[in-house]
């Protein structure tokens, strides 16, 4: 016998309990060589359980008792069960309802017949009622997208969808295959061969980095109507996070429909690590952020996604979410660490080893990030999408801009980058894994693809792409837009050259009654004032075209002459900063003239006469369109520490202004310490004009919409607005009656449009908006919101107000 045989032999005589054992099957003609163990007792602790098998019986009468109740409450579930929806959906299929069962009403004549048509079990009723009923609904509605006509087509098939879905979810009877085949067609014919439903649909646009410089800008400058510092930091940090991360505006403050929940981002989803420093910019963060409340995946606490954001380098520093954050952060005392500002000031005071966590206080964990102005109850969409209008509304952008398109955005930048896999890019949207939409649904109609270079092997050029599918473009204006590159207004290089060139025109203009260097006569340019600017203008067109073709002589270099690069993806104006090319590099196109340059140009810089024109006519809007791009430019060693306290200073100045104190002498330290911390609760407004005329030499404000001008300015111009300004004034007091082209422009769709992202599609706008949009000679359409904020900020307006109000009148 086997030693095999003989270990199962000895193993079926008897067990540890004395029990016989079963030897383990063998195969025929094989020796057995294994034994299956025997079942252990098990506990006595173990109620319920046989075995390892559960015992069902006894669970049941722990828990009803008897067989007569487990009987009696299996009644309880004598009902239809329908999958759980999210109460936006329920709020868009109430409305589905409440329209069916008007027409249904008036065609049965009683409310309780109505009803029985969506009642649990109810035939569907006759098709050609059905239509009429839907032929009503959809051609009594107004579209936004074209007059004179119904819903769009997309918005009646989704209707439709939704009426569809209410009554599967009440238990009536569906209609068949071939009558909703029906229904469709119906809805196609009125819309494509009777013209009764618009066609068109809401053009999606991008916004490149410039364009997000300019926002943030413009939501910083005083000039903009947020009440106040802290609201400017909460949309500054709100855009930069939609522009990093592609969410939806219902991921990060409260939805409509779920105002009276917590479901937001709170600060316990966001993660903030310290993970180094660098040299000439500052701390280095990584930030991890939890998206619990995207959309299909609200109540399910496995489902969310997060993204990783860190900071940035000095190139981009001013479009980096890490800072606002912080600030954020700070300006509620939400972290543990005390010490977090000399954190940032010197990484020395980091009390742990790298990488190392800041932590929230535990009373701040459950707290939303962005809150409304009283800085507790969370914001919510219609909120936070009218807090947006307002620095678009400032910049111009009356053309279809939204909180989307920071969504639409950043679907086109990862859709053709090259390395992101279909299944990261539909994670990071909260798309199926197997979706479409952010290739296709999601893009703007100018794909990002240089056609010409493609067919033709020449060098990409996707700058006029961008910027023919970006919010900020206008078709009726001409020139180059107001930020070709963000590479142009961060470069230090170019911001130098600039001033300098600047400072040698203000002396030609005090000689020559206003005329710059190249407007004077011939005979005048040999004066060496006259050419001591004119060569710094040089120096500066020949470094901002510099800026503008670097990239092309890089990208020329890397590949041959015959080749085309890149002639896909998502250049969205480099905003890098571009290294000039040193001297004698042939990189650029062999037939440059260099027959403009002159003696004094900068080394390596030969341009040709398109490029020396297209520079020239950008020195006109190189102006910094943010205010922080200068303490950037300024702080050579901790730039990042440096836009820190500044956006701190935002939120300082709200609680000093609560105390009735002024911002501008409690920083002069020249005042003494009575005048700095004075209380001028009474007369706030008035003596914070006089001092931000005080500490603003260089400008001045209108007594009328209070924004701010450079002096010397244009008197024509300054005129021009005076004017407009009080033909608006007089025009909102019913003081004059609009003129017809007036009362045409206040019918344009442009100011005041419908939200996507707003409650019911209902356009929200406050006093503020209003004097904007009667400056642009535009009348708001939509609900006008009354705030105890604009009463506040009008009440402590004050007595300057309304004198500027009656001098204009009179």
């Amino acid at each position: 016998m086997s030693v095999a045989s003989s270990v199962v032999s000895a193993g079926a005589a008897s067990s540890s309990t004395g029990a016989p054992v079963p030897a383990a099957p063998t195969l025929a003609g094989a020796d057995p060589v294994f034994t299956v163990p025997a079942r252990r007792k098990q506990p006595a602790s173990r109620v319920g359980k046989t075995g390892r098998e559960r015992d069902l019986i006894t669970d049941l009468l722990d828990r009803y008792g008897s067989r007569e109740q487990v009987i009696a409450r299996s009644a309880d579930f004598d009902r239809i069960h329908v999958r759980p929806i999210q109460p936006n959906t329920q709020y868009i299929r109430n409305r589905a309802r409440r329209l069916w069962l008007a027409y249904w009403e008036l065609v049965l004549g009683s409310k309780e017949a109505a009803e029985a048509t969506i009642a649990p079990g109810a035939p569907f009723p006759p098709l050609d009622k059905v239509k009429h009923c839907l032929h009503t609904i959809f051609t009594a509605g107004k579209s936004y997208l074209e007059s004179g006509k119904g819903w769009s087509l997309d918005t009646a098939r989704t209707f439709l969808g939704h009426m569809l879905g209410d009554r599967a979810a009440a238990g009536a009877r569906m209609p068949t295959k071939s009558q909703r085949t029906q229904l469709t067609n119906a809805i196609y014919e009125w819309a494509v061969k009777d013209k009764l439903l618009s066609t068109r649909k809401r053009q999606k646009y991008i916004m490149r980095e410039p364009d997000l410089v300019a926002f943030c800008g413009a939501a910083l400058r005083t000039t903009c109507p947020l009440d106040s510092g802290w609201l400017r930091l909460l949309v500054v940090l709100l855009a930069l996070l939609l522009y990093a991360t592609g969410q939806r505006l219902g991921a990060i403050v409260l939805a409509a429909q779920y105002t009276d929940t917590m479901e937001c981002l709170c600060f316990k989803h966001i993660e903030i690590w310290i993970t180094g420093w660098t040299e000439g910019v500052g701390l280095d963060i990584t930030v991890f952020i939890e998206f619990h409340h995207m959309k299909y995946m609200r109540q399910l606490e496995s489902s969310f996604m997060r993204v990783s954001l860190r900071s940035h380098d000095r190139s981009h520093l001013v479009n980096e979410v890490v800072t606002p954050l912080i600030a954020m952060g700070l300006a509620r005392n939400a972290f543990v660490d005390k010490n977090v500002l000399a954190m940032f000031r010197d990484i020395k005071n980091v009390p742990g080893p790298l990488p190392y966590r800041l932590h929230w206080t535990p009373e701040f964990k459950d707290q939303p990030v962005f809150t409304m102005l009283d800085r507790t109850a969370p914001a919510t969409t219609s909120a936070a999408a009218h807090w947006l209008k307002k620095p678009a509304l400032m910049l111009g952008w009356t053309r279809g801009f939204s909180s989307r398109v920071f969504r639409y955005t950043f679907a086109r930048t990862l859709a053709h980058a090259s390395g992101v896999h279909d299944f990261d890019l539909n994670y990071l949207m909260g798309h199926v894994y197997k979706g479409t939409l952010a290739k296709n649904a999601y893009q703007h109609p100018d794909r990002p693809v240089d056609v010409t270079a493609l067919l033709f092997s020449q060098q990409a050029q996707l700058d006029m792409i961008h910027w023919h599918s970006s919010v900020a473009f206008d078709p009726d204006r001409n020139g180059p837009p107001p930020s070709a590159s963000i590479g142009i207004v961060l470069d230090q290089q170019a911001d130098t050259l600039l001033k300098s060139w600047h400072a040698a025109e203000e002396i030609v203009k005090a000689a020559y009654d206003g005329k710059l260097s190249h407007e004077l006569d011939e005979e005048l340019m040999a004066m060496p004032h006259v050419e001591d600017a004119l060569n710094k203008r040089l120096l500066a067109i020949q470094y901002l075209a510099s800026l503008q073709t670097t990239k092309h002589w890089q990208n020329f270099n890397s590949h041959s002459a015959g080749d085309a690069t890149s002639s896909a993806g998502p250049s969205r104006d480099d905003p890098c900063l571009p290294t000039v090319p040193p001297a004698g590099d042939s990189g650029h196109d062999a037939g440059t003239s260099t027959d403009d340059v002159s003696g004094t140009a900068l080394p390596g810089l030969a341009i040709g006469p398109d490029a020396y024109a297209a520079a020239h006519r950008m020195l006109a809007t190189v102006e910094s369109p943010h205010p922080f791009i200068a303490v950037i430019n300024a702080e050579k060693h901790n730039p990042r520490a440096a836009l820190l306290e500044q956006y701190l200073a935002l939120v300082k100045a709200d609680d000093l202004r609560k105390q009735g104190i002024c911002p501008w002498c409690h920083e002069d330290e020249s005042l003494p310490e009575k005048k700095r911390t004075a209380n001028h609760s009474q007369r706030l407004a008035t003596h914070m004009w006089g001092c931000d005329e005080k500490h603003h030499p260089d400008f001045t404000r209108c007594p009328i919409c209070a924004t701010f001008f450079e002096l010397p300015f244009d008197d024509e111009s300054m005129e021009d607005h005076y004017a407009a300004c009080l033909r608006g004034l007089l025009l909102r007091h019913g003081h004059l009656e609009p003129t017809d082209e007036e009362r045409a422009d206040a019918q344009l769709p442009d100011v005041g449009s419908p939200d996507d992202d707003a409650e019911d599609g209902t356009a929200v706008y406050d006093s503020d908006d209003e004097d904007v949009a009667a400056r642009m000679g535009q009348v708001l359409q939509g609900t006008r919101l009354s705030t105890a904020a604009n009463g506040k900020k009008k009440r402590a307006k004050g007595a300057s107000h309304n004198a500027a109000e009656g001098q204009a009148t009179k």
